[in-house]
């Protein structure tokens, strides 16, 4: 199902290209240049970014721990 799907998302920042930090206490990313907020997701949480972080597709391979992330 979707909910199941692996994904990734970048790191770099839709607003300025800054790489955003993941804050652990409260599972979100923050850019720390303007203090943009994104889900795990890459949904925006608080702008200034207008745009969502880009998602990956993520595989599961047949060695164990190893993925395979798509970037299209």
């Amino acid at each position: 199902s979707a909910e199941d799907a692996l994904w990734a998302v970048t790191r770099n920042y839709t607003h300025l290209g800054c790489r955003l930090n993941f804050k652990e206490k409260e599972s979100i990313l923050e850019c720390p240049c303007h203090q943009s907020r994104f889900t795990v997701h890459g949904e925006v949480i608080k702008g200034p970014a207008k745009k969502p972080l880009t998602r990956y597709l993520v595989e599961r391979t047949e060695k164990p721990s190893t993925f395979l992330v798509t970037l299209q």
